[in-house]
């Protein structure tokens, strides 16, 4: 295995609006479209908290095997995080046993039908195939939660809560991994990104264009957004200067970012031109309206 199963591409990204999961207002995971039977690993360590057999309670193949984890220390606060659309999980886990980061989870899955497979198996034998419409493809599953297993219990929401948001945590794993990003590359954002490389392109130096929204994301306030790894999903808005309260800002899908060097409305510690907003925060209606 020359690279790990993060370092492939995204399939589908996390939040509404991406055109996946209609019936769920939009993807509550991000999916990966690593090869089919491919080691899964753990991102982060901690103690596992539900292994499903993927069927729901009449018995019907759904979203393929699942795993939850309880963190040891919670990722942004988030307890919980799952991988699904597996072939099979690991048969040596089981609730209440720890994992440590890069122990074996299971294997990717995500197939409709054994073909999807190509002709691979994982050490089980076995293959899960789901039903068509709950899997586009072979691809493997992240999932932050607040219960201990997907799609169940509690902290389950209608439609994608922002904070539960995995990209950085994958962005975080490529990152640490040995040539994860190509030379010269830093710790922010790249164009060269899957996550950017679907919705941006580069039209300046410090300019992106959003192409799903029409929307560009420029200077301070690019720069901030990609140092948090784009965690605010896409531009809503262009950059926009509130004369009241004289701060520039820039309206996001999961959030507000703030241009406020003199830091007149807010100062949170660790960092310099800009903040980041959420959409539901006193400050941002105060802003937005």
């Amino acid at each position: 295995m020359d690279k790990p199963w993060y370092m492939y591409d995204f399939t589908v990204q996390f939040g509404p609006g991406t055109g996946y999961d209609p019936g769920y207002g939009g993807a509550h995971d991000i999916d990966i479209g690593a090869p089919p039977n491919y080691p899964v690993t753990a991102l982060l360590p901690g103690t596992i908290s539900s292994v499903t057999n993927g069927t729901d309670e009449n018995g019907t193949a759904i979203w393929g095997r699942q795993v939850g984890v309880r963190l040891d220390h919670p990722y942004k606060g988030i307890p919980f995080i799952a991988y699904l659309h597996l072939s099979e999980a690991n048969p040596a886990l089981s609730e209440g046993r720890h994992v440590s980061k890069g122990d074996l989870i299971g294997w990717v899955g995500g197939g409709n039908r054994e073909e999807d497979y190509n002709h691979t198996h994982n050490p089980t034998g076995h293959n899960f195939t789901n039903t068509p419409g709950r899997s586009s493809r072979i691809q493997v599953g992240v999932a932050l939660m607040r219960g201990p297993e997907y799609g169940h219990g509690a902290g389950w929401t209608e439609h994608p809560d922002p904070s539960l948001n995995p990209t950085q945590l994958i962005l975080d794993a490529r990152r640490d991994f040995p040539g994860g990003f190509p030379e010269g590359e830093d710790d922010m954002l790249q164009i060269t990104d899957p996550f950017a490389a679907a919705y941006f392109t580069q039209i300046a130096e410090d300019r992106w264009h959003c192409v799903h929204t029409n929307k560009d994301a420029a200077y301070a306030i690019l720069d901030f957004y990609r140092h948090i790894g784009g965690a605010p999903r896409l531009p809503l808005s262009g950059e926009q200067h509130d004369p009241v309260h004289d701060v520039t800002y820039q309206v996001f899908e999961a959030g507000v970012i703030v241009y406020d060097p003199g830091h007149k409305q807010d100062n949170p510690s660790g960092f310099a031109t800009s903040y980041l907003l959420k959409l539901d925060s006193e400050l941002a209606k105060k802003i937005l309206h």
